[in-house]
């Protein structure tokens, strides 16, 4: 960043050097440059920005998300150039639009004519080998004057379609050979993702995403077409997310031009990319002689069932060259419809979209039987069980004839006519859609059994008639089970299928009459989303009466509210009624209010409430209530109100911490912006939040601050007012909020003397801190203070290193300290110096100057000294008492502490291993290592820095000593460095013997103890099983050595005896160690003495062997764990260690069901009953898919309960959709996963669709 800084500096100062006028010239006024302005102009240009590949590929399914991380990495081209990054890969799809990014590079860094770079356009689509130089000459004729008169670092090379390149391995080793050739110029490379697999080592890659919503606008109005129209045409239609895709807008914008429509049927769109997008492939070469469209368009109709076979969307090469053959793979892996991805660092093929993948199968399995069809996609319904299949297991001879045999014949033929009732897999759920458009008899089955697919189709495609039946099948298909829509059934497709008066009128009866409460809140839901619901004058009255009706239940009043807030028809009066809920209503519908509150024109008129619910905002985990409230604040326009917000978190300056308050933050200033024109006290609640934001050092909550007063010009006096009374405190505002014109302010009063130049150090030091990214503004400042000559950009990272190596020879060399030291008091001009005479030296930031060694070292003395400050004479009498080789190798072990990214000269290697050597006879190792009651440590120094340097420079050492330093260990990094210096040089008979020996002594240093019983696990020290059982057995021991101490045991094949011992500690690390292996080694015989501890008076032994009986699936122990939820009415959920989540037996389906019916008292907190509800439905259903039987039991537990609960109780509705969701879990487990079936045996599937009949 510091590199960028100065270049935009270096930049400014450009045009005062002849040399870079006369390359600027020659450049611009080059043959090659008045040739490619206009022919690499890119005319209506869509601003674009790349992400790292890295992040890219882990995130690509979160991209529209807006997540922090993701923001962070967008960069565009003249950003990545603008911070240093000298050799990149662009990647991206086909269609995605490279090259218009690299001619738009080349059209914005020459567009001044005096841009610093100068950019060379070269396109590699017919290169063929040989010199790159060679070739660029050829392209760019005048290219070796270019190259002569513009100095190298300004050189740009953007090489174009290297995806087209034959010999691909070649051509990247050749462009990096051209790249350290012209080391100190830029490299960009665009390449198709499919070609791409990391040919390029010193290249860093980015990926150009696809559109969003203003590209995609943008992209439209280059074309001339309304691009408001097509979006919601497309969206009508589904088809949003292709838009969003820049290779299928340019067909999809082709059809609209010409239809001003988009079709319905979406086979026809994919026919014509598919179709299109092959003969385009042809057309250019891209696929190798001989060509057929139709053996590769049969390649990837293959391919796409395979895919869908496998439940995933992609394939390896190798997989791909098996289902199509490798001549097949040859032919469609450059296709423009497939794209290559990286997954756990492999190279994988997929189809652009998956759509594709999924119509393309969809085409080949219309071909079939409507009842071949059915096995295929489908997996048996729900309750039918499998009796088509049992019959072709049934092993019966009657009179030598297979009755087995003949009557699946008989089914076989049977089910050409009555296909099996059988439900369509969700992974199939897509190809579906595709495969109803293609064969319509498909539609009336899938209306008979699973109504629900219904709403994957086109609505406008069906007939009014038809529409309603769908709409009425799905609707009291749940609502009569009293199952609320789930995940299953999206409100918003079913509202497309109540379309008519008749349909609507009924619906709305029902939300108004029905007393079945799932039936009612379906209604809501629906007529959330209604389109005639808009334009009903009478839903309001219906809706709001029910919000606001305490008798209903929650859920229902929820649905209400959303309605409510879907429709959008409350004014300012409703909203005051409906916001009154948040007084008595639970958090789920609280948050439904402020959802429509957030939604509201009138939402201002509520600032008061929502202020005042946030500022005692329930303790929940339901995301929903917060992030709802957060959006009213941010919609907040008006003056009155956003003073409001802004003196709330001016008083509960707590608040800015929270990750919302920035974001809040981010949307209420430029609202704020617009109300200080109406209302200039704004700014006087603003600056109040800022000076809080300021001091409390929350940075996300200045920089949104700070745009205020930058957009309200409003900088510059609050700049002035601080500079009239100059400190610390004000001079870090101004770094806060400062803007450029208030920079040049603060240089006019440091010139007219009203400001030290200290104080304006200061303000640099505070700006450098707080706003890094911003620091190119100091440009000006630096031009003016003394010292300060930016000659050119300057390598920061060099000079650090060079700074570094200077204060390595200090370290080392007396005389240079002396000559550092006194250099510094001769700076001063003083013979004695202070702290702020240090301060004031280390502000100017001058690696070259200033020693960093040298600065912490006087401090030191200052420290020592006192407030009397520090005197030249005193520093150099104490450091020549000093033995400078000891200081030496002290201060590089303070360095090597610190970092280890650096290697010392010979000399000075020498010198350490010198002071080594005749300083280890003066050596205590034995006792090297303290420890104190509490467990806190303390290393003898020189010891310790001895060990240190003994094993980093392999210094040679005496047996004598090496013996003595098995009891001695330091510290390195995260943790203690252990036995590994002693291993390598002792032989391993000698430390065995040193080992056991010490062992037998007895070690009290935890860490040696910890070294010696590791050792004896990494080597099979048996004999010192004796030892580590006194260990075991030794209280004065650490839990931790005592721990590790048994596990070595329990390698040994310790006694059952000593383990049970071990298992009547009160300690649970020991006990759990012990009792884990007596359960292990004989169950049956050691259960009763763990069940015993469950009733333990130490509480985490009783919880330890509960847990470890639940793990065995031990009845008793279920059911104490379920009693002492039921009692404390807590339960500690932790995702990764819950024991509830491990039970598995049958057994224990009546407990379990016990503990569900109990989550739903009234006494247990409503997020208490969130989590416990929640885990005891999964481990039920867990349970369920295990066997037919468990199954029956589960669904028929749940009917139970909701039985006992109630049908209408809230939250019950749940229990319906579970039981539907464990039916058809069980059915999908014990159908064949195919998702692990194997390529061999996808392909063998694949084939049956081959074979008539």
């Amino acid at each position: 960043m510091e590199q960028k800084i100065i270049g935009a500096i270096y930049q400014r100062l450009l045009d005062a050097h002849d040399t870079n006028r006369k390359s600027q010239q020659t450049y611009y006024q080059s043959k090659y440059f008045l040739d490619q302005e206009s022919k690499l102009k890119v005319a209506g240009h869509i601003k674009r920005t790349l992400i790292e590949s890295e992040v890219y590929y882990k995130n690509e399914s979160f991209i529209d998300l807006g997540l922090e991380s993701l923001a962070n990495n967008r960069r565009s081209l003249e950003e990545l150039i603008g911070e240093n990054k000298k050799r990149i890969v662009l990647l991206a799809d086909a269609g995605y639009g490279k090259s218009c990014e690299l001619k738009n590079l080349f059209s914005q860094l020459t567009k001044s004519g005096e841009g610093y770079w100068k950019p060379i356009y070269v396109p590699l689509n017919i290169y063929t080998g040989g010199s790159l130089e060679k070739y660029i000459e050829n392209c760019v004729p005048d290219w070796r004057g270019i190259a002569s008169a513009v100095p190298p670092n300004q050189l740009i090379f953007l090489l174009d379609d290297y995806d087209q390149v034959k010999d691909k391995e070649s051509t990247a080793k050749e462009i990096e050979q051209f790249a350290s050739k012209y080391s100190d110029g830029a490299i960009i490379v665009a390449c198709r993702t499919n070609f791409y697999s990391n040919q390029f080592k010193t290249f860093q890659q980015y990926n150009l995403p696809y559109f969003n919503k203003e590209d995609v606008l943008a992209y439209c109005a280059n074309l001339k077409i309304d691009g408001d129209m097509l979006l919601k045409e497309v969206s009508r239609k589904g088809m949003y997310e292709y838009a969003r895709n820049p290779f299928f807008l340019k067909y999809l914008c082709d059809i609209y031009s010409t239809a001003k429509e988009i079709p319905s049927d979406r086979k026809e769109i994919f026919n014509k990319i598919i179709d299109d997008s092959i003969a385009e492939d042809v057309r250019v070469g891209r696929i190798c002689a001989p060509v057929d469209a139709g053996l590769i368009k049969e390649y990837l109709i293959k391919m796409a069932v395979v895919f869908e076979i496998l439940q995933r969307n992609w394939g390896t090469a190798g997989e791909i060259s098996k289902v199509v053959s490798e001549d097949g793979y040859g032919r469609i892996e450059r296709l423009s419809l497939i794209k290559k991805t990286f997954a756990d660092g492999n190279q994988n093929f997929q189809f652009i979209h998956n759509n594709i993948q999924e119509y393309l199968a969809a085409l080949k399995l219309s071909e079939a039987d409507l009842w071949k069809i059915v096995d295929y996609i489908g997996i048996p319904k729900a309750g039918t069980g499998f009796i088509g299949e049992a019959i072709d297991y049934l092993d019966t001879s009657v009179f030598g004839i297979d009755v087995g045999k003949v009557l699946a014949l008989l089914c076989k033929h049977l089910r050409k006519y009555y296909p099996p009732p059988r439900t369509i897999n969700p992974s199939w759920a897509n190809t579906t859609a595709f495969l109803v458009q293609l064969r319509p008899d498909m539609f009336g089955y899938i209306y008979k059994t699973q109504p629900e697919f219904s709403l994957k189709f086109d609505a406008d495609s069906m007939g009014q008639s038809n529409k309603s039946k769908v709409f009425w099948k799905v609707f009291n298909s749940y609502s009569k089970r009293h199952i609320v829509f789930s995940q299953e059934i999206d409100p918003k497709e079913l509202a497309r299928f109540c379309a008519d008066e008749v349909t609507y009128k009924r619906l709305k009866a029902i939300a108004q009459n029905s007393v079945i409460q799932a039936e009612k809140i379906n209604s809501f839901e629906v007529l959330r989303y209604c389109p005639i619901a808009k334009t009903d004058p009478g839903i309001k009255e219906m809706l709001l009466t029910c919000a606001l009706n305490n008798k209903e239940s929650e859920g229902v009043r929820r649905s209400a509210v959303y309605a409510l807030a879907g429709l959008k028809c409350c004014d300012a009066e409703d909203l005051s009624k409906l916001i009154e809920i948040r007084k008595t209503g639970g958090v789920y519908l609280v948050a439904a209010v402020f959802s429509l509150v957030s939604r509201s024109v009138y939402v201002e008129t509520q600032v008061d409430a929502i202020l005042d619910e946030l500022g005692k905002q329930k303790s929940t985990t339901l995301m929903d209530y917060g992030y709802n409230i957060a959006e009213c604040l941010k919609n907040m326009r008006s003056a009155s109100p956003v003073r409001k917000v802004l003196g709330f978190y001016s008083a509960a300056e707590h608040r800015l911490s929270e990750y919302r308050t920035s974001k809040i933050l981010e949307v209420l200033i430029p609202n704020a912006t617009q109300a200080f024109a109406d209302d200039p006290k704004v700014a006087d609640s603003m600056w109040e939040l800022f000076v809080k934001a300021s001091e409390s050092g929350e940075r996300k909550a200045v920089k949104p601050i700070r745009e205020f007063f930058l957009k309200t010009n409003l900088s510059v006096s609050r700049t002035c007012e601080l500079l009239k009374n100059v400190n610390n405190e004000s001079l870090s505002l101004i770094a806060d909020i400062v803007g450029e014109a208030g920079i040049e302010v603060l240089i006019s009063e440091y010139q007219a003397g009203r400001i030290a130049e200290a104080d304006v150090w200061k303000f640099v030091h505070y700006f450098r801190l707080e706003r890094y990214d911003d620091i190119g503004m100091l440009s000006p400042v630096y031009e003016v203070l003394p010292k300060q000559q930016v000659e050119n950009a300057r390598d920061w990272k060099k000079e650090r290193e060079q700074a570094f190596a200077r204060d390595l020879e200090i370290i080392f060399d007396k005389e240079k300290l002396v000559a550092e030291i006194t250099n510094v008091f001769d700076a001063a001009g003083k013979k004695t110096i202070t702290e702020d005479d240090l301060d004031r030296r280390s502000l100017v930031q001058d690696p070259l100057h200033n020693s960093q060694h040298v600065y912490h070292l006087l401090l030191e003395f200052i420290h020592e000294k006192g407030d009397s400050g520090l005197n030249l004479d005193d520093v150099l009498g104490a450091i020549s008492k000093w033995d400078y080789r000891e200081y030496s190798v002290f201060q590089a072990h303070k360095l090597f502490e610190n970092s280890h990214d650096f290697e010392l000269k010979n000399e000075y290697v020498e010198l350490i291993r010198g002071y080594c050597v005749d300083t280890l006879p003066k050596l205590e190792f034995r006792v090297g290592v303290r420890e104190n009651p509490l467990g806190h440590f303390s290393l003898l120094t020189r010891e310790r820095i001895v060990a240190f340097f003994m094993r980093k420079y392999s210094v040679e050492c005496p047996e004598a000593i090496l013996k003595d330093m098995t009891l001695f260990d330091w510290l390195e990094g995260q943790g203690w460095v252990g036995l590994s210096y002693v291993e390598e040089r002792l032989p391993a008979d000698t430390l065995r013997r040193v080992v056991l020996e010490n062992l037998k002594q007895g070690i009290t240093v935890s860490p040696v103890l910890h070294n010696h019983i590791s050792y004896c696990a990494k080597h099979d020290l048996s004999e010192a099983s004796a030892y580590l059982e006194m260990v075991v057995f030794n209280p004065d021991c650490s839990v931790d050595n005592r721990d590790l101490a048994l596990d070595t045991l329990v390698k040994f094949s310790v006694q059952d005896d000593v383990l049970l011992k071990v298992s009547d500690f009160d300690i649970p690390e020991l006990f759990e160690k012990a009792a884990t292996e007596l359960l292990k080694r004989n169950y049956d015989r050691y259960t009763s003495n763990i069940e015993a501890k469950m009733d333990s008076k130490k509480v985490e032994i009783a919880n330890k062997a509960t847990e470890l009986l639940i793990n065995s699936q031990n009845i008793k122990a279920i059911m104490q764990y379920v009693a002492k939820i039921k009692e404390e009415k807590k339960f500690r959920y932790n995702r990764d260690d819950c024991p509830l989540m491990r039970i598995k037996t049958s057994q224990a389906i009546p407990i379990l069901l016990d503990l569900l019916e109990f989550s739903y008292c009234d006494k247990v907190e409503e997020d208490e009953f969130r989590r416990l509800s929640s885990t005891t439905i999964t481990v039920l259903r867990e349970i369920a898919i295990l066997d037919v039987s468990n199954m029956r039991r589960v669904c028929k537990g749940l009917d139970q309960i909701i039985g006992k609960l109630g049908k209408e109780k809230d939250y019950v509705h749940y229990l319906h959709q579970e039981i539907s969701n464990i039916e058809k879990a069980y059915y999908i487990s014990v159908t064949t996963p195919l998702a692990n079936i194997g390529i061999e045996k996808a392909i063998e599937k694949a084939n049956q669709l081959y074979v008539r009949g």
